[in-house]
């Protein structure tokens, strides 16, 4: 009769790990609802549009085009607009700190206040057109929260 390996219990362990980390991603992108790398990857179709401003001390707004602060894929996603598949929590994520890294590292002047982002968005659209603000999501991020 042969006889039976016995299998260490460690050897378990990395099972144990990878199941621990795709329960923890998963419950990550339901609360965010940010889904890159949960469970609903992919499952949104977000078309949207931002328009970014400084804010003076005295309360003026003077819109902002980004420039060559943004390269590549970022630059693609934040200039002005267009569509991702990565839910809007990654969008508010990724404008949230665009905006943090503008006011941080452009304030040389004196008399800028804040830096705001205003965030249209449809969810499951192709595009912004027909936006209703009833249905739709507007969000404004501002840095630093006044």
């Amino acid at each position: 009769m042969k006889e039976k390996k016995k299998i260490k219990w460690w050897w378990n362990i990395p099972i144990i790990l990878m199941i621990v980390i795709l329960v923890s991603l998963g419950i990550r992108s339901i609360v965010t609802a940010d889904n890159r790398y949960g469970w609903g990857t992919f499952s949104k179709q977000v078309a949207y549009k931002v328009n970014y401003y400084w804010i003076n001390k005295n309360g003026k707004e003077k819109r902002y085009r980004p420039g060559k602060e943004l390269s590549g894929k970022v630059r693609k996603k934040l200039i002005k607009g267009g569509s991702t598949r990565y839910s809007d929590g990654a969008l508010k994520s990724w404008i949230n700190n665009y905006a943090r890294y503008m006011y941080q590292n452009n304030n040389s002047q004196g008399d800028i206040q804040s830096f705001r982002a205003e965030l249209f968005y449809k969810i499951n659209s192709k595009s912004i057109k027909n936006w209703d603000r009833e249905k739709d999501g507007l969000v404004v991020i501002e840095y630093p929260e006044n």
